[in-house]
């Protein structure tokens, strides 16, 4: 498909550097290799293996099933980045043996592989990459504001049922992200790994290569910019990092809330419909309220740092709460953020 051939490309090269790193690791008995490089290995193995899924995938019009491959590769990706050279994680690893729970929540794993490799600010850093992650996962998990466009072909009057290859503009898009994003992170893994276990000789090649890939990789990332790809689809759900200064602890803390009952009215609307009683459905609130602020202590019917005071439904299609919130670790520098009222259409 021509118009992937620099995504294909990078994504091949990404391929054979994955290849040279392996090469460049210094042969050893097996009972001389740390776990951490054991398992480490096995995460890059498959890495370049779903590299190469992605790649083919998307050359025959599956952008879907590319996204849904990508997501796989970023969760290897942080594991290798979190483990690092770390053998009590990576025996922590091998002695994972719940079929029900992956190693780590990917979450976790992301900022544990930021505090790992040292960047800037960790926690900022990790949330900026897991959004990337919630995006792949839209395709991965079916997540219907992706889903339900795609598949479909509106034709005039009638509405198409497509199935097989798509090579429409939208389905180029899906294929360059999960190209683009699956090159970068097998590239950024693969060359941790170099650092950590490449024999010295090779180090400088290694590393020079790597940069060039870098470079490739900028271009394209630029290339998005242009297009207007680098914009957050859901700004009040994906939030990066609010500007400094550019809001009130309050407000920020209400934008919160409302998320919290946007996700109360989606995925429990059925209690306020029903008309189930209000301590039922202050508990549903208060668990979205809790994914919301997850450095805070929430409750709705104990003493508490936030406490539902009226939670109603009103009649009009609109949905009443009036709530207080303090901060969960009270301190001289906290303040009471007082009691605020909202009413959010249903």
């Amino acid at each position: 498909m021509p118009r992937l051939r620099d995504h294909l490309q990078l994504s091949s090269d990404v391929y054979n550097f994955i290849g040279q790193v392996l090469d460049a690791a210094p042969d050893a008995r097996l009972s001389d290799v740390t776990q951490a490089r054991k398992v480490t290995t096995c995460l890059l193995v498959r890495m370049v293996n779903d590299l190469r899924c992605i790649g083919v995938v998307s050359v025959h019009g599956y952008a879907d099933q590319a996204c849904t491959l990508a997501a796989s590769l970023y969760e290897a990706a942080f594991a290798t980045l979190a483990i690092g050279a770390n053998d009590g994680l990576a025996q922590e690893w091998i002695d994972h043996a719940d079929p029900n729970a992956p190693f780590k929540p990917v979450r976790q794993l992301t900022l544990m592989a930021m505090q790992n490799v040292r960047v800037p600010e960790p926690e900022l850093q990790a949330k900026r990459w897991y959004v990337q992650y919630s995006q792949l996962c839209l395709a991965k998990h079916m997540n219907p504001l992706f889903q339900s466009m795609r598949g479909l072909r509106v034709e005039e009057n009638r509405v198409l049922v497509v199935t097989g290859p798509d090579s429409s503009d939208e389905s180029v898009r899906l294929a360059r992200f999960a190209l683009e994003h699956s090159a970068g992170l097998a590239l950024t893994a693969a060359k941790f790994f170099g650092e950590k276990y490449a024999g010295q000789s090779t180090q400088r090649e290694l590393a020079a290569r790597s940069r060039e890939l870098d470079e490739v990789l900028d271009m394209l990332r630029d290339a998005a910019v242009a297009r207007g790809w680098d914009k957050n689809p859901f700004p009040d759900d994906w939030i990066l990092a609010p500007k400094q200064g550019s809001e009130s602890e309050p407000t920020t803390i209400e934008a919160a809330v409302k998320r919290a009952i946007r996700k109360l009215l989606t995925k429990d609307g059925f209690l306020i419909r029903n008309d189930v009683n209000e301590r039922s459905i202050t508990h549903w609130l208060a668990s979205h309220l809790q994914r919301e602020f997850p450095s805070w202590q929430e409750t709705a019917n104990t003493t508490a740092t936030m406490k539902i005071r009226r939670l109603c439904a009103c009649g009009d299609g609109t949905i009443l709460v009036r709530m207080t919130l303090t901060p969960a670790r009270f301190s001289l520098t906290s303040s009471f953020i007082g009691e605020t009222e909202m009413i959010i259409c249903l």
